[in-house]
Parts: structure tokens; C-alpha cells; sequence
């Protein structure tokens, strides 16, 4: 049986709509310091990992770099040689 002194839970999205903590239960504030403490450790954690993606993007960018160089410059000795011609058969008169 319930009473009409009894309140309801609050739900973490209505504790954090509100600008103060006055009026919260220790519960309430606990919940939402975890919270924000989980959340900062969340956004470390991600940026760490977008750091270390980063650095493996610009790592496997360079290395494609230097290969397109490689391969610029193989195909430029192919076409700076000059052509050798020889006649296959029959008679060239």
C-alpha cells in the first residue's frame, strides 16, 4: 500500500534536467555522480582509441604515399626507355 508521501523514483534524465542538487536524495546525487563519472571515463577511453585509429590512418597513408611514389617512378623508367625493334619473319624489301 502506498501513500501519497511516497514518492516515485526519479529517473537519471529528470535528475540531470535539474540545475541543482537541492531537494535530491543522497541515492539521487550518488546516481548522478556516477554518472558523469562513467561518462568522462566513456569520452577517455573513446578518445584514446580516436587517437591510436588516427595514428594508424596517417601511419597506412604515408605508407601509400611512398608506394604511388615507388610506382611513379617505375613507371617513368619504363616509358624514358627508348624502343627496340625487331623484325619477326618475313622480308622487309
Amino acid at each position: 500500500m502506498t501513500t501519497e508521501n511516497e514518492t516515485q523514483a526519479r529517473t537519471l534524465n529528470e535528475l540531470l534536467a535539474l540545475s541543482t542538487y537541492q531537494g535530491m536524495t543522497d541515492e539521487e546525487i550518488e546516481l548522478i555522480v556516477e554518472y558523469r563519472a562513467n561518462m568522462k571515463a566513456n569520452a577517455l577511453l573513446l578518445d584514446d582509441t580516436r587517437q591510436k585509429r588516427d595514428l594508424e590512418c596517417q601511419q597506412k597513408l604515408a605508407a601509400m604515399q611512398q608506394a604511388c611514389q615507388n610506382v611513379g617512378k617505375v613507371l617513368d623508367s619504363i616509358m624514358n626507355r627508348k624502343p627496340v625493334l625487331h623484325t619477326v619473319g618475313g622480308d622487309n624489301e
